[in-house]
């Protein structure tokens, strides 16, 4: 078993599992960890907490535990999921906030990027600063990729929040595209075909577009209903965001490179009985306070 993509081992040197059970036992012994602790122990002398317990118990569990700041969740479905430092989710509205990726660079969810440098770190305390207008933020869900978790870990330091990671908010598989520049993208004949007609369109030995738009409406769905009612803030990937917003709007897919994303913007998608709206797009200054709900 390996630490979920975006999780270096050294955040797994001290771990502490909550939950007994047989997962839990064999994810210990797995990992080399102590015996699995029972709920509500005090796990602060960990550096990551992994929770095996049902997917209908993350909540109670996440809030009885007193943990340090790295937060995961085992179930026999998921396989481990990690919960990076400093990530939380806030939903309906539902804010995504997508990461940056290299210009020029098609980066895609195997392609690592360094997001370490003042420029980000400066547009990211900002992005925390604009989101302050949020009286209340239910939890902040990120997708695997550093560049994601760091895009929100200013905004979870200052909520007090964990940030979970979730599998269903990676970036695109690019498959054999992974790295390729858009210079030599664009120069290829299916290039037409993923900016024209991409419902007909998979990377090779990678993601079709119809799947990751599935990926993402289904991941957020799941997300929404086990935070109803709340405001829940979702870091993604600009494609992967994309393809929710035209989700949301009703645009068919092959329409939906008509929608701009940018790194670090947010967009504002709100859940109700009725249906879906898009209360904004592609934010990337000015004020949000008519987004809060009075």
């Amino acid at each position: 078993m390996t630490p979920e993509a975006g999780i270096s081992v050294r955040e797994l040197d001290s771990i502490a599992i909550v939950g007994a059970g047989r997962l839990g036992t064999a994810l210990a012994a797995a990992l080399g960890a102590p015996s699995p602790l029972g709920r509500g122990a005090n796990a602060r002398g960990a550096t990551t907490v992994l929770l095996c317990v049902p997917d209908s118990e993350i909540a109670a569990a996440a809030d009885a535990v007193e943990a340090g700041p790295l937060v995961g969740h085992c179930s026999g479905a998921t396989g481990l999921d990690v919960l990076a430092p400093h990530e939380a989710f806030s939903l309906h509205p539902l804010m995504t906030v997508p990461a940056g990726a290299p210009p020029g660079v098609l980066a895609g969810a195997g392609c690592a990027v360094d997001g370490s440098n003042a420029r980000a770190l400066a547009v990211a305390q900002a992005l925390a600063a604009r989101l302050a207008v949020l009286p209340k933020i239910g939890a902040i869900y990120s997708s695997p990729l550093e560049r994601a978790r760091e895009t929100v870990a200013p905004l979870a330091r200052a909520r007090g929040l964990a940030v979970r990671v979730e599998r269903g908010l990676l970036e695109s598989d690019l498959g054999a595209w992974t790295g390729l520049s858009l210079k030599r993208a664009a120069r290829r004949p299916e290039w037409a075909v993923v900016q024209r007609h991409a419902s007909a369109f998979r990377f090779p030995g990678g993601e079709s577009f119809v799947e990751m738009q599935a990926r993402m409406a289904s991941t957020i769905g799941r997300l929404v209903e086990r935070h109803r009612g709340q405001t829940i803030v979702v870091t993604s990937h600009a494609d992967p965001i994309k393809t929710l917003v035209a989700h949301a709007l009703g645009t068919p897919l092959d329409l939906f490179q008509r929608i701009m994303i940018a790194p670090a913007s947010i967009t504002a998608i709100a859940y109700r009985v009725e249906g879906l709206s898009v209360l904004t797009l592609n934010a990337m200054d000015g004020d949000l306070a008519s987004l809060v709900k009075r």
